[in-house]
């Protein structure tokens, strides 16, 4: 278990403070969120001109792939906020929080990898318009969450599944006959869904690095406020039993 030793040593990837994790968290909800609409983009150009690309298998893949983008926008939001309220919640050491921080975040970005991978293969593999998507996502992770320094295990976890996903895309099985994919790259959706997509994965980090740095500042405000009302709460009732 050598990698996962790694991928979980606070140690190795203590150039990142627990207070950033709010900030991480929220770069992962929008990273999600923009999973969903990226995929759900590429069913609704790709299904009106090309109705056989919709069949079982990527029906099924389709769900699956909806499914743990939204699992990753949903508890993204859920440990950040456990995260910010962390200063307040006795119920973990600082130690215990700062690993709960890390093997969650840990967790989110194999759950990304994957998720992403299986869109990847189900979209052409090496021709995939998601390749842009999933670089853009691996650069961030490796340039802000540093799990840890320099990003060994990093790699290996986001280089595995992806190389996985183009293989089988041009060698292994795929959802859908031959001739489909080549009807669907010759025709003028894909060349649009390639370039459009590529023009998102530039957008993104910068919208995204926005939005999460305003969220998190958000967060940390909302909790402090919280525990101040619950402070004075608490002094108040003393003088209101007298």
């Amino acid at each position: 278990m050598p990698l996962l030793g790694s991928f979980f040593d606070k140690g190795r990837g203590a150039q990142v403070a627990l207070t950033e994790f709010p900030f991480l968290f929220a770069m992962l909800n929008y990273a999600g969120g923009c999973g969903v609409i990226l995929t759900f983009g590429w069913f609704a150009i790709l299904v009106p001109n090309y109705p056989q690309y919709l069949n079982r298998a990527t029906s099924i893949a389709g769900v699956a792939v909806f499914a743990g983008f939204i699992a990753i926008t949903v508890l993204s939001t859920i440990y950040g906020q456990a995260v910010v309220d962390s200063r307040f919640d006795q119920r973990r050491t600082p130690a215990g929080w700062d690993f709960f921080a890390r093997s969650r975040m840990s967790i989110l970005l194999i759950l990304f990898a994957f998720t992403c991978s299986t869109l990847i293969w189900m979209t052409g593999g090496m021709f995939s318009p998601f390749n842009p998507f999933y670089i853009m996502v691996f650069t961030l992770a490796l340039t802000r969450c540093k799990l840890p320094h320099p990003g060994t295990a990093l790699l290996l976890l986001f280089v595995a599944p992806f190389a996985a996903a183009g293989l089988l895309g041009r060698f292994g099985p795929n959802f859908f006959n031959d001739g489909v994919f080549e009807e669907i790259r010759k025709g003028g959706a894909k060349d649009l869904i390639d370039y459009g997509f590529a023009l998102v994965s530039m957008v993104v980090p910068y919208g995204s690095t926005y939005l999460a740095e305003a969220r998190a500042s958000r967060q940390k405000r909302a909790a402090a406020e919280h525990h101040e009302n619950q402070s004075v709460g608490a002094d108040e009732k003393p003088g209101d039993a007298a």
